[in-house]
Order: structure tokens, then sequence, then C-alpha cells
């Protein structure tokens, strides 16, 4: 999680198009795996990621460092327990003024569902609260979500993933108190690529103007 973290901070950092190298190294002993990660821009900032990884039973225990190019740091501990059909997950980060944003979840699963729940506590008390649901019908994966925000606003999204062979087609929707989008795409593997095209547009409400924009294959 934090390489993904430190990858799209560099991102961000760093002009589209410009020379970038990543070096990342993973050690496993026992129950126990490192990872050290530096990221390196144009003009020689550096992003550095430090991550372990503990396994004690039915819990896992994350502990990250993520260091920015002007040395202030984020930690993330987070920790993730079994138990039967129910996984849990608690997670702190502690940004580099001492503020903390907290996250409890809960996933639980019955037949072809997995239900999730979730609250998410920022450093000022606010909380954000989110149930999903994910239900697998054949090759067909849908998932429903709703949003609840510090003053009750709520946004909805539901989606659908259905593979056909070598392709998984995507589409979803979302309606939120200012707008709705909607999303489409394709993924499908040829050989050892991954190909994704996909189109989103959206309504800003209630006043009617709308936007959209389109997504060119790629490879991954």
């Amino acid at each position: 999680m934090k390489t993904l973290c430190a990858l799209l901070v560099a991102c961000l950092l760093y002009a589209p198009g410009a020379a970038q190298t990543t070096e990342d190294q993973w050690t496993k002993e026992g129950n126990t795996v490192e990872h050290q990660g530096t990221t390196t821009g144009p003009q020689g900032q550096t992003i550095k990621a430090e991550d372990t990884w503990q396994r004690d039973g039915n819990t896992v225990e994350h502990q990250g460092t993520t260091t920015g190019p002007n040395g202030k740091t984020v930690e993330t501990d987070t920790t993730w327990t079994k138990e039967g059909d129910q996984v849990t997950k608690e997670s702190t980060r502690t940004g580099p003024n001492g503020q903390e944003v907290n996250q409890n979840a809960t996933w639980t699963k019955d037949g072809n569902e997995v239900n999730k729940e979730s609250t998410r506590t920022g450093p000022n008390g606010q909380e954000v609260n989110q149930n999903a649901t994910w239900r697998k019908d054949g090759n067909t994966v849908n998932r429903d979500s709703t949003t609840t925000g510090p003053r009750g606003q709520e946004r909805n999204s539901s989606d659908s993933w259905e593979r056909d062979g070598s392709s998984i087609q995507h589409q979803g929707t979302s309606t939120g108190p200012k707008a709705s989008t909607t999303r489409q795409s394709t993924l499908k593997r040829e050989g050892s690529s991954v190909n994704r095209q996909g189109t989103r547009g959206g309504q800003v409400n209630p006043s009617g103007a709308t936007r959209s924009r389109g997504g060119g294959g790629g490879r991954r």
C-alpha cells in the first residue's frame, strides 16, 4: 500500500513524461516481509517508503513510513484480522504535523455476497461512513455502495463487471448531491499485456451542465 501511495505522489510531483526511476527491495524472513523503496524524480527529488508486514495467526500487522522530498513523513499503522467469514481492518495514518486519520472497516462474506461497513474519522473528528455490497452471479460481479459524509450528504454508486473470455466489461454510475457520473471500460488480455479502453461522463446537478472524458487504450 505504501509503495502505491509513493508512486501516486511521485506522479503528482513530477511532470508527465519526465524521467524518473523506482527501486524496490523486498525481504522475507519467517512471517515477516520488509520493503524498502525509493522513487527518484528528474531533478533528483526522492520519495522513500519503508514497510513491514508481520503475520501472527489470523492477524496481519503493517507499519509503514513514507518520506517526501522535503523530509516530511507520513506513517501508517494497520491491522487486519480474520475470524471465520469476517475480516476487520483498523488503520491509523499520521501526517507530518501529527494529524491523524483513523479507519475501521469490516468485510463479511455470506454465500456469494460480501458486505463492507467502514468509518473514516479525520483530524477534526468528522466521519465518513460507507456501506457496500458485492454480489457474484456467474461471470458477473455487481457492487452497490452508499457513502455518507459528515453533514449527512450521500453518494450512491452502482458498478457491474462481466467477464467474457479474456475480456472484462465494466459499467458504473454514481450519484451525489452535486453531480452524477457514468463510466464504461473494457479490459482485454492479450498475451502478457492488458489493454484498457474507457469513457467517463457526468452531469452537474441541478444546472444540467455536462462534461465528458474519453480514455484511450493503454498497456500495463
